[in-house]
């Protein structure tokens, strides 16, 4: 686990996101501007609940949209 105290949002988010990469081989995460994507994100695919790493398979992608 991270330092970084996560919101109870936030640690719903991670658990969900990591059951949907156990089970599916693509998956869409999304949370609003300011959400914490990249928090939960990266502390999805750091640890899983036991505290060993998780394996995301061969390439993991962050596609951000901004707006100029």
């Amino acid at each position: 686990m991270s330092g970084i105290a996560l919101r109870a949002y936030q640690l719903q988010a991670v658990d969900r996101l990591r059951d949907a990469m156990r089970q599916h081989r693509r998956v869409c995460f999304q949370l609003p501007t300011g959400g914490g994507k990249t928090i939960v994100f990266g502390e999805a695919t750091i640890t899983d609940a036991q505290g060993t790493t998780v394996a995301v398979g061969r390439a993991t992608y962050m596609i951000l949209a901004r707006r100029a």
